[in-house]
């Protein structure tokens, strides 16, 4: 599947924001993974680099300034609330194509901390690579409250929990 998900509303979200709303992604993709017994491929995970990225990552078109940190944010996010997780079979990354730089308001993170982002996440080849991220600090309410993946693979329901301060 396309992973172009609104995950913000506001023009300035927090990391712990962002982690968050991909939790609750994975939450609501859970029951079509479990149903089908397939692991979730997402065919296309991307963000312009520019201001708004995190509310509209389909919508390259805006003209809004250019926002490297955003774009980096966004991928720090992913890999953030999706690494380690049973239910990810894999993903690709769009696009690396282009110039780049740090004038370049496009998806590629070519010349663009988003590069480091991703680079850090695919440093090592010898397994997943997602397996090299840490998890979320106790800061960011990992696992969180409400309706989410537990260690041992089964969910923790709303009615199970207090949700995250």
């Amino acid at each position: 599947l396309n992973g172009y998900y609104r995950l913000a509303r506001n023009s300035r979200p927090t990391l712990k924001e962002l982690v968050r709303k991909w939790w609750d992604i994975e939450n609501d993709l859970a029951s079509w993974q479990e149903r089908y017994r397939k692991k979730i491929i997402f065919t296309e995970v991307g963000y312009p680099s520019i201001d708004g990225a995190c509310r509209d990552p389909w919508d390259y078109t805006r003209n809004s300034p250019v926002d490297l940190d955003e774009q980096a944010l966004c991928y720090e996010a992913f890999f953030l609330s999706w690494g380690g997780s049973e239910r990810l079979g894999g993903v690709y990354f769009w696009n690396w194509f282009g110039e780049g730089g740090g004038e370049d308001r496009s998806y590629t993170p070519r010349g663009k901390p988003a590069a480091n982002v991703l680079g850090k996440w695919f440093r090592k080849h010898d397994s997943h690579p997602l397996d090299h991220y840490s998890s979320p600090s106790p800061a960011f309410g990992y696992p969180p409250a409400g309706d989410h993946r537990t260690g041992d693979g089964s969910r923790i329901t709303p009615t199970q929990g207090q949700p995250p301060s």
